[in-house]
């Protein structure tokens, strides 16, 4: 009985792996230039290998109506060219049995692109017809992710991908194609900075879990202050147990706050953040040398013994939330 529970917890545990690590976080997004924001779920690549993206933020920054049907779990996106959105035929597809129905009733202007999708379906109704994708659109969070380059190829949009700097650029109709600059370095953890640090999940939560919130609550604040300050100083100073914490950089520094720390489920005080670093040389991470780099960071921490005589905060590993991003200096 014994040796069978303990063969299930290992399926479990490789099950759970597999989910945690099917999703890759770090993907940003521009449309026509513009720096798309996602205030909690942010985009991810799937196991499929696609882009998927909370759709809302996406499709009305691309001019689009979307409507959720609870009903029927269905996303319904509305692109009209030259038209104003009160000329929307979103309400009228709730006078009808199914979008289906409506489609086949209604002839659409050449201009008008109406797309609507399933949540578990791969495929979609793009104006009266069926068109299928190599993935499936899944509720994340509460958020509606739909894969991003059937959308926005769908509504006649252009879609780069560059996937050195996990970046997906796009164009609408009519946008000349050019690229931002490299995004400023940080200098201090914005609100947005918090919540996407906030928004990447959680692997386990069991009874030493404490979130975010119950965390900073903790002895009004205290134990998170202490996680930021005793992290920022190893990452920052580049010094850990007498040696290099990131041999042959130049220069860290560690961006985190208070808001950003969690206990997590052995009861570390993980510390999340923005790493930002250059390196002199050839180095591990296989960053150019001289370039300034970011990336989201999470990292488990515990105060313990280096020697007998020693108490000390410690680093027990190191999670990156998302790709390395090169940024202006």
């Amino acid at each position: 009985m014994l040796k069978k529970s303990i063969i299930i917890f290992l399926i479990f545990i490789l099950l759970f792996a597999s989910l945690t690590f099917a999703q890759t976080y770090g993907v940003t997004v521009y449309v026509d230039g513009r720096k798309v924001s996602f205030p909690d779920q942010q985009p991810f690549i799937d196991q499929n290998n696609r882009a998927l993206v909370p759709i809302r933020f996406i499709a009305e920054e691309m001019g689009c109506r979307v409507e959720w049907e609870a009903n029927n779990r269905m996303i319904i996106i509305e692109y009209e060219k030259g038209q104003t959105q009160e000329k929307s035929t979103i309400d009228k597809i709730k006078d009808f049995f199914s979008l289906q129905n409506l489609m086949e009733q209604v002839q659409y202007m050449v201009n008008r692109t109406l797309i609507g999708l399933q949540v578990s379906e791969n495929r979609a109704l793009v104006n009266g017809q069926w068109k299928t994708f190599d993935t499936k659109p899944v509720v994340v969070n509460g958020r509606t992710m739909v894969p991003l380059r059937f959308i926005s190829e769908t509504l006649g949009a252009e879609v780069e991908w560059d996937n050195k700097t996990r970046t997906v650029y796009i164009w609408t109709p009519g946008t000349p194609k050019e690229k931002p600059g490299l995004p400023p370095k940080t200098t201090a953890l914005t609100e947005a900075d918090i919540q996407r640090l906030r928004a990447y999940p959680i692997g386990r939560k069991t009874n030493d879990y404490l979130s975010f919130d119950d965390f900073i609550k903790l002895n009004d604040g205290l134990n998170a202050s202490i996680a930021v300050r005793e992290t920022s100083e190893i990452i920052n100073s580049n010094r850990y147990r007498g040696g290099e914490y990131h041999p042959g950089a130049e220069y860290a520094r560690f961006y985190a706050d208070p808001k950003t720390v969690y206990q997590d489920f052995r009861g570390y005080r993980a510390v999340r953040g923005v790493l930002q670093i250059k390196y002199k040389g050839p180095n591990p991470a296989g960053l150019e040398p001289g370039k300034l780099y970011e990336r989201d960071m999470e990292y488990m921490t515990y105060l313990g013994a280096i020697d007998p005589q020693t108490i000390s905060w410690k680093i027990g590993f190191a999670i990156p939330l998302s790709e390395w991003k090169q940024v202006k200096e």
